[in-house]
Parts: structure tokens; C-alpha cells; sequence
């Protein structure tokens, strides 16, 4: 994995830079993951350490399916970004960790810069990208912060997986949402949720590449 480093200045002035996360920053990630805000919104009971964090990054840099960014606002890492990729599709996944930060659009926007690394920068052409959300009625257990983010970036509901994790002491539900690249799926070959969705990632695409900043 070669370093990168991108950066956003949205229309409001608020600057966003998705770049490589850093070996000394392993011990903040763990912390991340072991936060009871992310615990409740992540689909994972995994506990981390430091030095598993240390291992992740580690193998994150000598991957070629895996993709790791952090996302930086005022000089902090406050979240990060990431996608595994079997064959042309990938799960992707995301947070921002810093409460402070929350409810400013960085979610959106670091949705939308994923989908257009993934889509636009890689040499090899990536049909979709896959990502769950936690909706599990029955416990409350649901995140539709995270769902909307996804919706906006142009991710579509395509179905809901049943007792799909084991978490607040039951098996919790999830529900499965799909982004497809615009170059490949024609939107105009679909009709509802899905051309809607199309368009939305054509949009989201269109932003990124707007509101670059050379580095």
C-alpha cells in the first residue's frame, strides 16, 4: 500500500483528509473500538488490544485486498475508514469515533470519498460495494445515523440478515445495503430504489471530484 493522502474542503469551509493511518497511532484506535458509543453502533463484539491493532495496521500496508484511511479534521484522527475486497466487490465499513464530531456531515463525506477511491483510483474496475447496518427492532438495537449516511452516498437496502450477530445478550439482525459503480450500472437501466441510489453515487462522485484540494 503506497501512501496517500486526499483531501475535501467542503462548501461550508470544514476541511476533511482521508490519508494512511499510522503505526503510532494503534493504541487511539484501540480505544476507538473499546468505546461504548462504537460498540452499540459497530456489528463486531471483538475487543482489541494495542498490539492487535498494531498487527491490523501492519497487515493493512501489505494487503491488496484490504483498504485502510483515516479520517482527519483539525489536525486529529477522529475516525477511519475501510473496505476488504473478495474478487470485484468489497465490504466496506466505517466510523467517526470522537463525539464532537458527529452530526457535522464528515460521515457523509467519508462515505462519499470510499466510493469514489474504491470506484475511480484502483487499476482494477469494482462492480459494488457492501455494507450492514444494526436494525434489529425487537432489542432497539438500530443505527439510522449510519443508514442514512449510506443512503446518501448511494447505498440501497438489499435485504435484511436475520441473527446475524450476538450482541445485548440475543441475536441481533442487520440489515444489507449494496453501492454499484455508476460506470458499470447504468441507472437508467433501473427503475426505483436502485436507479435513485445509482444517481446518488453519480452525485456523490461528482462532489468528491469538485471539492478536492491539491496535496
Amino acid at each position: 500500500m503506497q501512501p496517500r493522502t486526499h483531501r475535501i474542503k467542503t462548501l461550508s469551509g470544514l476541511e476533511i483528509t482521508f490519508r494512511d493511518i499510522r503505526m503510532n497511532e494503534a493504541a487511539l484506535l484501540a480505544e476507538f473500538m473499546r468505546s461504548s458509543v462504537t460498540s452499540q453502533t459497530i456489528a463486531s463484539i471483538y475487543v482489541p488490544s494495542e498490539k492487535s491493532e498494531e498487527k491490523w495496521i501492519e497487515n493493512a500496508y501489505e494487503s491488496k485486498t484490504d483498504f485502510v484511511m483515516g479520517v482527519e479534521v483539525d489536525s486529529k484522527l477522529i475516525g477511519i475508514w475501510s473496505a476488504h475486497f473478495d474478487g470485484n466487490n468489497a465490504t466496506t465499513g466505517s466510523m467517526i469515533t470522537i463525539a464532537d464530531y458527529r452530526g457535522k456531515g464528515i460521515g457523509s463525506v467519508a462515505h462519499m470519498f470510499r466510493n469514489w477511491y474504491l470506484f475511480t483510483q484502483l487499476k482494477e474496475p469494482r462492480f459494488k460495494l457492501k455494507s450492514t447496518v444494526h436494525w434489529d427492532e425487537k432489542s432497539g438495537l438500530i443505527n439510522p445515523a449510519s443508514r442514512r449516511t449510506l443512503e446518501k452516498s448511494g447505498y440501497v437496502q438489499t435485504g435484511i440478515l436475520r441473527g446475524e450477530h450476538f450482541k445485548s445478550g440475543r441475536l441481533t439482525d442487520v440489515i444489507q445495503l449494496e453501492c454499484y459503480n455508476p460506470w458499470l450500472f447504468n441507472p437508467y437501466d433501473y427503475e426505483g430504489e436502485v436507479q435513485e441510489a445509482i444517481l446518488r453515487t453519480v452525485s456523490a462522485l461528482k462532489f468528491v471530484e469538485e471539492n478536492k484540494v491539491l496535496v
